[in-house]
């Protein structure tokens, strides 16, 4: 049961130990015509070449499900990466308007309504973001307590996409 235990956590480490184990194993399955001619060697195949095989497999196919799973996220992040891009240059309306103004404003920020939708919609598909410092005027009037201006910002990667999209328009 304690072996099992350590393969288990064997399976669970990284991926070059994980690559160095299935090496190894493959190596004395591979060597076994060469070291069948030492004294108990046969002895050892007889007894663990099967257990030796099914490790080298058991290791293997978690290497390939590793890449496999590599793979995917990387596939699936430049589809979010093209999604966030076809977003930002569709965006149309009053949240341009929003992102163009925060684009030519000094700082690329402005002050915003925090519950205005297409603010929560800008910050939500993370066109911009809210800055931890709070604008507070205490010499003002507020409107409405429960909506306060808050600083918001450009995100640095819509930035780059909104530079091409006006460069392209100009």
């Amino acid at each position: 049961m304690e072996c099992i235990k350590e393969i288990l956590g064997a399976l669970k480490s990284s991926i070059k130990v994980r690559l160095t184990i299935t090496a190894f194993l493959v190596a004395i399955i591979l060597l076994k015509p060469w070291l069948l001619t030492y004294n108990g060697a046969g002895f050892f195949y007889d007894k663990f070449g099967f257990i030796v095989a099914i490790l080298s497999i058991l290791f293997s196919i978690s290497i390939v499900i590793e890449c496999m799973c590599w793979v995917k996220h990387g596939f699936m992040n430049q589809v979010n990466k093209l999604k966030y891009r076809k977003y930002i240059s569709k965006l149309n309306g009053r949240k341009w308007d929003i992102v163009k103004e925060m684009y030519t404003s000094d700082g690329k920020r402005i002050e915003l309504k925090s519950i205005d939708t297409d603010v929560q919609e800008l910050l939500s598909r993370r066109v911009i973001c809210q800055s931890s410092i709070s604008v507070v005027d205490t010499l003002s009037i507020v409107d409405d307590l429960n909506d306060p201006i808050s600083l918001f910002i450009l995100q640095p990667e819509a930035l780059k996409i909104i530079e091409k999209r006006i460069n392209n328009h100009s």
